[in-house]
């Protein structure tokens, strides 16, 4: 069971995960607390490159403000329904304890695939193992 158990320090110690979860923390703080007039006030006073670029791709600050909310909900969604599969994974491909499962669901709420595909690799080695297991019980 040790070898199962999250370190949550994966999520400063692993670039890809340090991204995302840097990057879910800046969507949820500017959709929480700056809100929209904050985002657009917060690039008014950004480089003029970066006014250049939303206003190339987004036609308004306003309306660069609005995805970048339903961005971070749609995020959050998708990463709440990944926590659901990885707990449901460790519980029955694993069969883990309910305090790591719970780990688990955490870090993987946080920072999605990234611990998706950690669980992922450890149910098909779990599996092999067990075929292995199998295979020489019935020698």
């Amino acid at each position: 069971m040790k070898a199962f158990d999250p370190k949550f320090s994966w999520l400063v110690t692993e670039p890809s995960t340090f991204v995302v979860f840097i990057l879910c923390l800046s969507f949820a703080y500017a959709t929480h607390i700056l809100k929209e007039d904050g985002i657009v006030s917060m690039l008014g006073s950004s480089p003029y490159f970066v006014q250049d670029i939303v206003d190339k791709f987004f036609c308004c600050w306003y309306t660069f403000a609005s995805r970048v909310q339903k961005l971070w909900f749609l995020t959050a969604a998708a990463h709440v329904l990944e926590g659901m599969f990885v707990a449901y994974q460790c519980k029955t491909q694993l069969k883990l304890p309910n305090k790591i499962t719970f780990k688990w669901f955490i870090l993987t709420c946080c920072v999605g695939f990234c611990m998706t595909g950690k669980i992922i690799e450890y149910v098909g080695m779990n599996r092999k193992f067990q075929s292995e297991k199998d295979a020489k019980k019935s020698d």
